[in-house]
């Protein structure tokens, strides 16, 4: 009794993994958990960018190159982070893995917003600041 129970909550999870990441459902899936779980930002945190499509960083990647144009900062922070990871419990994004939105690099919040502080304390945001 104690397999049969094992293999129908194996199969049950299994199934909802594979259900979850067929593209009409998990686009619900996305739209309704993820609306806003890919972030972008720089360094200081002078740039951030929440992407709400979320599947590519092409747009998050666009606006950043303007940003560099438009301000051009110092080369530190002209490197566009992804402040998003990889949660392996979060099954209904196993289909995004392998998108070329994680090959940019990951830094966390907590060190962005440090200093974003300190940055701000310096000179006021412009147009390309969003509060997280």
């Amino acid at each position: 009794m104690k397999s049969k129970t094992i293999k129908i909550a194996i199969v049950l999870f299994l199934s909802s993994v594979i259900v979850s990441n067929i593209p009409p459902i998990r686009y619900i899936i996305s739209y309704v958990i993820d609306f806003s779980h890919d972030r972008y930002s720089n360094a200081s945190g002078t740039f951030t960018y929440i992407d709400m499509a979320g599947n590519k960083p092409e747009d998050a990647i666009n606006r950043f190159n303007s940003f560099v144009k438009e301000t051009s900062p110092t080369p530190e922070e002209s490197i566009l982070y992804r402040i998003f990871y990889r949660n392996p419990f979060a099954f209904w994004r196993y289909y995004s893995y392998g998108y070329e939105k994680y090959d940019i690099p990951y830094k966390s919040w907590s060190s962005i917003k440090k200093a974003r502080a300190q940055h701000t304390a310096i000179k006021s945001l412009d147009k390309h600041y969003i509060e997280f």
